[in-house]
């Protein structure tokens, strides 16, 4: 029940404020509206622990977060100012950061139990070993799916991370620069899953997440990619205002299904 209290008592909070600036029916409005209240439903989905009521598997994570991205992006078409693309930047960031902690530490993870007794119960001088889980994956028998997920997806884990810094300042073209956002990132992350006990620390883990992140930024920088994707985050090309209108109603189809769905749910979990 204080799922659903906790989502109406947000928005009427967000309502009179907006009453009181006299912005009640702005589209910011109505795409800060959405954006709140599923982000409010997505983190207690895993706050209290029921993910697998909600069947958030990894898909469904990544179409939710997805969405709401798109719903800044079109949203930011509308504005089409430089101040609004900015903060998108931001606001993806963000996103992604929710994503990657939803994905590392509550889909398909065991119940979360934060105790620091959880540090005694894996063995740290096998973990802290550069290399030996990477070389125990590519030498022992294990399936290729297996290896793939290991190897490859820590390979690419920080690299949406790394794109988005890129985009948000020049700086970030500079792998020393990304290294002090990345690697406080992934060490922080690495020491939550071993805190709450659904992981362990690993350091090889680290060094795929930002080994993967290095080639992929000497790849793109060096290509001059990097400028040429900034363009497509920071100008509307152009389009229609009633086809920018379209595409942001579209965009809203996914958020509130979510929502519509999540509180069905908790009624049905609760009552039934």
């Amino acid at each position: 029940m204080s799922h659903i209290v906790l989502l109406v008592l947000s928005l009427l909070i967000y309502l009179f404020y907006k009453f009181i600036k006299k912005e009640l029916y702005s589209l910011e409005t109505l795409k800060n509206i959405i954006l709140i209240l599923s982000l409010i439903t997505y983190l207690f989905v895993f706050l209290e622990g029921g993910w697998y009521r909600y069947h958030m598997s990894q898909i469904k994570t990544i179409l939710i977060i997805v969405s709401l991205s798109i719903l800044l992006y079109i949203y930011g078409l509308i504005e089409n100012k430089e101040k609004v693309y900015n903060n998108n930047i931001k606001y993806h960031i963000i996103l992604y950061l929710i994503l990657l902690i939803s994905i590392t530490m509550f889909i398909y993870r065991g119940d979360i139990d934060f105790d620091f007794s959880n540090f005694k119960n894996f063995t740290i001088f096998n973990n802290i070993i550069p290399f030996d889980s990477i070389n125990r994956y590519i030498t022992h028998r294990v399936t290729f799916k297996t290896r793939l997920y290991h190897l490859g997806g820590n390979s690419i884990m920080l690299i949406p991370l790394s794109f988005l810094l890129m985009l948000k300042e020049g700086k970030y073209k500079k792998i020393l620069n990304q290294l002090k956002i990345l690697f406080p990132t992934i060490f922080l992350i690495e020491l939550l899953q071993t805190y709450s006990g659904t992981g362990s620390f690993d350091i090889d883990d680290i060094i795929l997440n930002i080994g993967g992140s290095i080639v992929f930024t000497f790849l793109i920088t060096r290509f001059n990619i990097i400028d040429k994707i900034k363009k497509l985050f920071y100008k509307d090309f152009n389009l229609n205002i009633k086809l920018k209108y379209i595409l942001f109603a579209s965009t809203l189809i996914i958020p509130i299904y979510f929502l519509i769905d999540s509180i069905m749910i908790t009624i049905k979990y609760l009552y039934i």
